[in-house]
């Protein structure tokens, strides 16, 4: 009797556990919200004109209120992740459309910086979450913005067959590089490196492990390739789709 009782407060767990994270999503969200809200109308101008060192001060409030969204939405999806409950929306993607749509995201990312970012597309199609696979896109692009040089910085994304099976994605920059010593931890979850800049840009070191769980999730893999002072290289695969129609034997 006391062993099924165990056993069924051990089942319940991740539903708690997954119930508690929601609350305190929400939580933490509708805290934020009249912040944000608040910052925006000051911003407009709304209460009257502010001096140029107000600007900076609600400028700096409404950064801070931004990063704090996003590390909300980075603990959730790494619960989720955890407890293997992340939903994913999956549909026949074509690829070449995928990419398009994500170079629209990532240009506001490298307006106004010395950034080539160049995307190498190729046709196939992929069964996936478009929101899900954008976001590891947009995630690896983001990071390599923090470490190119601020002059000439370069990043280019590829897409190309590995084999049969699989798409792989590739994001190249020539930035400072991954020392080796950091690149078996570097998708565990608030690693952020030994390295300098690593701890210069002071990301929660949630991004690339998000990234590792969306891909897994797909039936992908993702690895880091680097030589420190030669740039670095993230791969991810997902298995390519075939419709059913072109399965079918004559």
């Amino acid at each position: 009797m006391t062993t099924n009782i165990v056993s069924n407060k051990q089942e319940r767990v991740p539903e708690i556990c997954s119930l508690d994270m929601s609350v305190a999503n929400h939580d933490m969200k509708t805290h934020l919200s009249p912040i944000k809200m608040c910052v925006e109308m000051l911003e407009s101008h709304v209460s009257g004109p502010l001096n140029e060192k107000q600007e900076r001060m609600i400028g700096t409030i409404h950064r801070c209120v931004d990063k704090l969204e996003s590390l909300i939405k980075d603990i959730s999806d790494v619960y989720k992740l955890e407890l293997q409950s992340l939903e994913l929306s999956k549909m026949e993607l074509n690829v070449q459309s995928l990419m398009n749509e994500c170079a629209d995201l990532l240009q506001p990312l490298i307006v106004g910086k010395s950034i080539e970012l160049k995307i190498v597309g190729m046709d196939g199609l992929i069964y996936a979450d478009k929101n899900r696979i954008e976001q590891v896109i947009v995630n690896l692009v983001k990071n390599s913005i923090d470490f190119v040089p601020k002059i000439d910085g370069k990043i280019t994304i590829v897409v190309e067959k590995d084999g049969f099976s699989n798409l792989l994605f590739s994001v190249r920059d020539n930035g400072e590089g991954i020392k080796s010593e950091d690149l078996e931890k570097i998708f565990a979850k608030f690693y952020r490196g030994v390295s300098k800049p690593s701890r210069m840009y002071g990301g929660s070191g949630l991004g690339l492990a998000i990234c590792k769980g969306i891909v897994e999730a797909h039936g992908g893999k993702i690895w880091a390739e680097s030589g420190l002072r030669n740039g670095s290289l993230f791969k991810f695969t997902i298995p390519i789709w075939v419709p059913q129609s072109q399965n079918v034997c004559p």
